[in-house]
């Protein structure tokens, strides 16, 4: 399987994303955190495809004035390793113990 945009082939099991730009605007339009953009800014780093980087730091920085430097840090550690992309398995959610109606004695 090759890549569209002229690059090298892409090897099996790899991940190429197009566009990271969109992809991190969009995201940004939608609230999405900052460990989102980084993972987003991490597969960027990776891909073969071309990417304005100065586009994504501006939309970043236009989010969170003081942002980017965390953003950078945390795609960076995904990178290298440091940083599992998925380090919290979400939890459900909590009951709350106020509207609890339990018989007995309190704890």
């Amino acid at each position: 399987m090759s890549s569209t945009n002229g690059a090298r082939p892409i090897a099996a099991g790899e991940i190429e994303l197009a566009l990271v730009e969109l992809v991190i605007e969009n995201e940004l339009r939608c609230h999405a955190t900052q460990r989102t953009v980084a993972m987003t800014y991490c597969l960027g780093m990776r891909s073969s495809w071309p990417t304005d980087w100065e586009r994504v730091n501006r939309a970043i920085m236009a989010r969170w004035p003081r942002g980017l430097d965390r953003v950078k840090k945390l795609a960076w550690a995904m990178h290298l390793g440091k940083t599992p992309f998925a380090s919290k398995v979400p939890r459900p959610p909590r009951r709350n113990k106020a509207r609890s109606k339990r018989k007995g004695p309190a704890r």
